[in-house]
């Protein structure tokens, strides 16, 4: 094995598998917050529609 090597059990695999478990949650986060934009921008096109189509 490389001396400069992770392994999971080590303090480098630890602190990387962290960071990929930080770094998949803000993933996550930012999806959520993006579907979340999306879906109040529909609904507020579609109120604006619905008030264009009562005049």
């Amino acid at each position: 094995m490389d001396a400069g090597a992770t392994t999971p059990h080590s303090p480098a695999g630890d602190r990387t598998s962290r960071l990929l478990e930080q770094m998949r949650t803000c993933v996550l986060v930012h999806h959520q917050l993006s579907c979340l934009l999306v879906h109040a921008s529909a609904l507020d096109a579609g109120r604006q529609l619905y008030q264009l189509l009562q005049t």
